[in-house]
C-alpha cells in the first residue's frame, strides 16, 4: 500500500489525506487502489498535470462531477465507464 500511497500524493493537489478524507487504509483501501490504477493508466499517455485535471476536475461523462470526489464518497462505479 505504501506505494499506492505515494504515487497517488505526488498526482493529487490536496495529498492522499485530503483527497480521500483522511482515512487512507479501512474500507478506502480498494477506492486506493482503483485510484492508483486509474492514475498510471492515464500517465502512460499523458503528462501528470493532466492526469491530476482528469481526477480533479468536472466531467461531463460524470454528470459534471469531479471522480475524486466520487472515489472519495466509494462510487467506483460511477467513475469506472468514464474511464479513458
Amino acid at each position: 500500500m505504501g506505494d499506492v500511497v505515494e504515487h497517488l500524493s505526488d498526482l493529487l493537489p490536496e495529498g492522499i489525506d485530503g483527497s480521500f478524507g483522511g482515512d487512507i487504509y479501512g474500507d478506502s483501501e480498494a477506492r486506493l487502489r482503483f485510484a492508483f490504477q486509474l492514475a498510471r493508466t492515464l500517465s502512460e499517455h499523458d503528462s501528470p498535470a493532466a492526469v491530476q485535471a482528469w481526477l480533479t476536475g468536472v466531467n461531463p461523462e460524470l454528470g459534471d462531477r469531479i471522480p475524486l470526489h466520487l472515489l472519495r464518497e466509494n462510487d467506483i462505479d460511477a467513475v469506472a465507464p468514464a474511464t479513458p
